[in-house]
């Protein structure tokens, strides 16, 4: 079986990658199986995301690792590839005070890889690297305790000099390699195979083996460690799949020299950080200006500012600046590590001539002034199209327009356009006409526009009660480009007509005549309705009739002044008359037995009745004009004699018609 020798880098956090390790960790960099056997190896940097560098010094900050654990797999990632116990860094003065970007090779001093660098325990001969083996009882300690299947279960006791590779054995088809910080808690590690429990950084497989880590070495080669695409699947045997993929002690190509270079510059030493400002081409007339500004010292990377002479911003981020008008520039350069330093240039040149002018927007018809406003005072003007040469003209366009201003002083001169926008008038409409009756509301609503405004006093939108009258309203819109226009509208309200009638007789037997007056007042027209299927307009409230049969009858009456109308109505019921019934008896007894004691005419459906009574001599004897008339039988106050007497009456029925008629009867006392 094939054991895995792992790389460490120690890497300056706030500078490489964002992630939730601490402030102090070791993140691994690479992690080789070696060729065969147990020739495994690691690669790591320490990492502080806190650490401040000191701009004045030649050496990157140091971190404190002592007590730091490296280990396989406990059973937190998964059950396999378990070895019996760790190794930690020891508490020597070497580990105390580790430079960033320092690579630290650790690997297995019982069965060494091949590819392995000379040992090297010294951090003061340049090469920014470390490499040794686990067994050296001064740098490294063991632990035979095998820790929980948790992130945190190491033991504080129990550590002897000296590692053992066999207690973090990486078993191939399944394990971890896992990096511990000072209070037994996992902080970074890199598993395959059947551990994929927990992970950070995980591989299913290797180089010839879709799930075992044989011949394999896991490498870290872009700008977070903490991200899986950043990793690759390297080869660690030749023989097995034709390339070498293992640097051990050295990055592992240029992206990842890249990445460690910027913590220690390059395994250089890092200078104050200087910078400095040319003039490219200084201005001629307008603001053509451009400076360039370099750096050099302390570790590049460098970000750029411009600012003015008061160093306000100019908001040019470059390392060249263009478009600078005479005057002088300052660009303050800061470090990759927040080293700033700053440089100062003059640009030189004519006098910069600027003009500007407003572009407006106004209403078709309208007029404005265009005002041309230069840098500096002295210069001539120049309008065009109008051909002008004062500061100001007023234009009155009829449509959209570009006018141009330009301004010189000397060989120099600058231009500017105005664009005047000529927006149409709107077109506000009133609305139609108006006539309403008193006392009813109305509703004036302009179109057209964006708001509205009317005159008497009316709120748009809102009902009112106009008076009595024709009145004009005006209603002013005002569109979104702020153009007005008006219309009127007329609101004519008509005085309410009276409507009343009476008529004569109401009612009677049909055929029935009805005279109908018209009391009605204020209507220009009136309508009959009679009722009877007959009806009659008229513009007067002359007197009217009309005739009926037998029924029940509504009569209405409509007045009518413009759209306002008024109604009155009456009812009539016209009988159907019978034949008048006349009897006349032929003889009556006064005499006091009360029965039959006076004399009087029997009938039906009488309108009236009238007569008189004779004796055999032609004298009148008594006259009724009363159809309940009754006779005693006495004349002048005295009883008349027994015997034959005379009648003669004349009789109206309801049915109108005249009913006459004579005969006797006899008195007997």
């Amino acid at each position: 079986m094939h054991s895995a020798l792992f790389s460490f880098l120690l890497v300056f956090l706030s500078f490489s990658f964002h992630s939730s390790i601490s402030a102090q960790t070791l993140i691994i960099n690479e992690v080789s199986q070696g060729e065969f056997g147990n020739q495994e190896y690691v690669e790591l940097i320490v990492v502080d995301n806190t650490v401040v560098y000191d701009c004045q010094n030649t050496q990157p900050p140091c971190i404190d690792i002592r007590g730091w654990i490296f280990d396989d797999n406990s059973g937190y990632h998964g059950t396999s590839g378990i070895a019996t116990g760790a190794i930690r860094f020891s508490f020597d003065n070497l580990w105390s005070c580790v430079p960033l970007g320092t690579i630290i090779l650790i690997y297995n001093g019982a069965d060494p890889n091949s590819q392995l660098p000379a040992d090297d325990l010294s951090l003061s001969d340049g090469n920014c690297t470390i490499v040794v083996p686990v067994n050296n009882t001064v740098l490294f300690e063991g632990n035979s305790t095998t820790p929980g299947a948790v992130a945190c279960s190491y033991p504080a006791t129990g550590w002897t000099p000296g590692g053992d590779w066999m207690n973090t054995l990486l078993a191939n088809g399944g394990d971890c390699a896992r990096i511990v910080d000072v209070a037994g808690c996992e902080v970074f590690s890199v598993c395959w195979g059947s551990n994929n429990q927990n992970n950070q950084i995980y591989f299913s497989g290797g180089s010839t083996s879709t799930s075992s880590a044989t011949n394999t070495v896991y490498y870290f080669n872009g700008n977070d460690p903490t991200v899986q695409s950043n990793w690759t699947i390297g080869c660690a045997d030749v023989s097995a799949c034709g390339i070498e993929n293992q640097t051990p002690g050295a990055p592992n190509n240029a992206a990842n020299a890249a990445y460690i270079g910027q913590f220690n510059n390059n395994c250089m030493p890092i200078t104050p950080l200087i910078a400095s400002a040319i003039v490219d081409n200084d201005a001629s007339c307008v603001c053509n200006g451009q400076a360039t500004a370099s750096a050099s010292g302390s570790i590049p990377g460098y970000a750029y500012e411009w600012y003015d002479n008061l160093f306000v911003p100019i908001g040019q981020t470059s390392a060249t600046a263009t478009n600078l008008c005479a005057g002088t520039y300052n660009v303050i350069i800061t470090s990759s590590i927040s080293c700033v330093d700053t440089s100062q240039v003059t640009i030189t040149g004519t006098n910069n001539v600027s003009v500007s002018v407003n572009s407006e927007s106004i209403c078709v018809g309208e007029s404005i002034s265009l005002i041309g406003i230069p840098s500096s005072p002295g210069g001539i003007f120049a309008w065009n199209p109008s051909g002008e040469s004062t500061p100001s003209i007023s234009v009155t366009p009829a449509t959209t327009s570009t006018y141009t201003v330009y301004y010189s002083i000397g060989s120099c001169i600058d231009s500017a356009e105005a664009i005047i926008t000529v927006n149409p008038m709107p077109i506000i409409n009133a609305g139609m006409d108006i006539t309403l009756c008193s006392g009813q509301n109305t509703i004036l609503s302009g179109t057209g526009g964006m708001s509205y405004t009317w005159d008497n006093g009316i709120t748009n939108g809102v009902a009112f009660n106009p008076s009595l009258g024709t009145t004009l309203y005006t209603v002013t819109g005002i569109d979104a480009n702020g153009c007005s226009a008006s219309d009127i509208v007329s609101v004519t309200t008509l005085a309410n007509p009276a409507a009343s009638a009476s008529f004569t007789p109401s009612s009677g037997i049909a055929p029935l005549t009805v005279d109908f007056t018209n009391l009605s007042s204020g209507g220009s027209s009136y309508f009959w309705n009679f009722g009877n299927g007959q009806s009659e307009t008229t513009l007067s409230t002359s007197p009217v009739s009309t005739n009926y049969e037998a029924g029940a009858y509504t009569i209405i009456l409509t007045a009518t002044n413009g759209s306002c109308q008024a109604t009155w109505t009456g009812f009539i019921e016209v009988l159907l008359g019978n034949p008048a019934i006349i009897n006349v008896p032929n003889v009556f007894t006064p005499n006091d037995d009360q029965i039959n004691d006076v004399f009087r005419i029997n009938s039906e459906n009488l309108e009236s009745l009238e007569g008189s009574v004779f004796n055999r001599w032609g004298n009148v004897m008594f006259t009724f004009d009363t159809i309940d008339f009754s006779w005693d039988g006495t004349s002048k106050g005295k009883d008349v004699i027994d015997g034959t007497y005379f009648i003669k009456y004349r009789a109206i029925g309801l049915d109108q018609k005249e009913y006459e008629g004579h005969t006797f009867f006899q008195l007997i006392r």
